[in-house]
């Protein structure tokens, strides 16, 4: 063999060595037990929630990953017993580069099984209130007016973190209502979402499709569920970073045959304006998806 096939086998060979030495180092060192110290209570602190996780890793493979599983958390109390939020397994993927000049790129975030339960009682309050709440500022007597500091319109609208694809498999919903007292369950979830670089600034491109199993609403006067056909979505759009709104070009929506395209707009997400509803669907149809609808 040659001296410069010989030097490049060296090179090769060592650079193989590093590699394999970096990851036992940080396996080594971010063992299960240091993960679960470190995450644990920084996202107890800010949710405002008890927080378990069961178990937790790294991984170097594709970027820098951390993966968490049986994550818990607990509901409001003064609510039912049941956890607020359950997931099988977390997730995250980023990108080594971009850390170190401060910011996060995430290539892949997956839920595997979320299990997330919203209750309201009969004054409509419910268990989402209290989650992240900003701490109050402390009292001051200096009465001192200090002008806010300007923030450049482009650090405005840098996201701090940045997520590419969004995976969420077998997810379940649970709605409950004390007063009229009412359930929804959505189960078998699946969404997949992919983000798309900025078409111009503070606009981010997306487009998702998304399926379900089962959808059963019971305690009104007539209770059902739907248990054939999986119904699937797909959505296209872009968020408008700068006054917080989503478009929807399309929002297509196929099961057992009906289809319904949709476009609007989510405006400061506090109201629904230009809702244009198209909708294609036959009386067989009609017919076919009301046979799904048990107890009707």
């Amino acid at each position: 063999m040659s001296k410069p096939g010989k030097v490049l086998i060296w090179i090769v060979g060592i650079l193989i060595g590093l590699a394999l030495a970096a990851v036992i180092v940080v396996k080594v060192v971010f063992t299960k037990e240091r993960i679960l110290a470190m995450v644990t209570p920084r996202l107890e602190e800010a949710i405002n929630r008890p927080v378990a996780i069961g178990d937790a890793g790294i991984s170097l493979w594709g970027g820098i990953g951390v993966w968490l599983g049986d994550v818990t958390i607990d509901n409001r109390e003064g609510f039912s017993d049941e956890p607020f939020l359950t997931i099988h397994r977390l997730e995250l993927k980023a990108r080594f580069w971009p850390l170190l000049t401060g910011h996060v790129e995430l290539d892949r975030v997956l839920l595997e099984a979320p299990s997330l339960l919203l209750e309201y009682d009969a004054e409509g309050g419910s268990n989402l209130e209290g989650l992240a709440q900003v701490p109050t500022a402390t009292t001051s007597t200096d009465t001192t007016q200090v002008a806010p500091k300007p923030v450049p319109e482009e650090a405005a609208l840098a996201a701090p973190v940045t997520v590419d694809h969004f995976v969420l498999t077998d997810g379940q919903l649970m709605i409950r209502h004390a007063e009229p007292e009412r359930q929804i369950d959505v189960s078998g979830l699946d969404l997949d979402l992919q983000t798309h670089k900025r078409i111009e600034d503070g606009m981010l491109a997306f487009n998702a499709n998304m399926a379900l199993d089962s959808v059963s609403v019971t305690g009104v006067e007539r209770s059902f569920t739907f248990r054939e056909g999986h119904p699937e979505a797909y959505l296209q759009g872009f968020f408008n970073q700068r006054d917080k709104a989503v478009q929807f070009d399309t929002i297509g929506l196929n099961w057992m045959g009906a289809l319904i395209a949709l476009q609007g707009r989510v405006q400061s997400y506090e109201s629904v304006t230009d809702i244009q509803v198209n909708a294609q669907i036959t009386p067989t149809q009609v017919r076919a998806i009301a046979d799904q609808a048990y107890g009707i």
